[in-house]
């Protein structure tokens, strides 16, 4: 089992991916990733029009097409390198692999970065160091994020589990 390989490939594409969408963005097309005191005064200062309802909702459809892609990458690297080929052990990997990226995420990104980078504080919010320097709010929801990892993963182990059944029915099929 290549954990560590399959966690560094899937973290490389993950980041890539979300570096491009926050360079095409900027900081406010993340902004629903932001403290709910930073949203508001960025909502106060016109920055930002939407509600935090509408911004959650544009958040989970963007999120959604995001995590499909999830699934198929997180099953390509528990089946072909991996070697995982039951439901259990596709699930495993899914599984180790969200959580991985989601702590990787609140303490690397977040509250190393997040927190103390410059170029992350919108202007006209300057003053909200605290909410900046918030660790918590990151870790809240990677703690939350362990749990719900769990049913999320369980799409990996389904495709692992068809992947293997169709592999063994062809090699049947062909005489192997």
């Amino acid at each position: 089992m290549n954990y560590l390989l399959e966690i560094v490939i899937f973290n490389v594409i993950i980041y890539t991916i979300c570096g491009i969408n926050m360079a095409k963005k900027g900081k406010l097309g993340m902004i629903q990733e932001y403290p709910k005191v930073i949203q508001d005064r960025c909502r106060e200062l016109g920055l930002i029009q939407e509600s935090s309802g509408k911004l959650a909702r544009k958040a989970t459809i963007g999120k959604l097409g995001l995590f499909i892609g999830y699934i198929f990458l997180q099953t390509a690297l528990a089946y072909y390198i991996g070697g995982a080929r039951t439901f259990f052990e596709g699930w495993f990997h899914g599984y180790i692999m969200w959580v991985a990226e989601m702590w990787f995420d609140a303490l690397v990104v977040d509250c190393l970065w997040f927190c103390h980078s410059k170029r992350m504080i919108i202007p006209g919010t300057e003053d909200l160091v605290d909410a900046y320097h918030d660790y918590w709010h990151h870790i809240k929801y990677a703690v939350i994020g362990m749990f719900s990892q769990a049913v999320i993963a369980l799409p990996v182990g389904l495709l692992v589990m068809w992947l293997s059944a169709i592999s063994t029915v062809s090699c049947q099929l062909r005489g192997l």
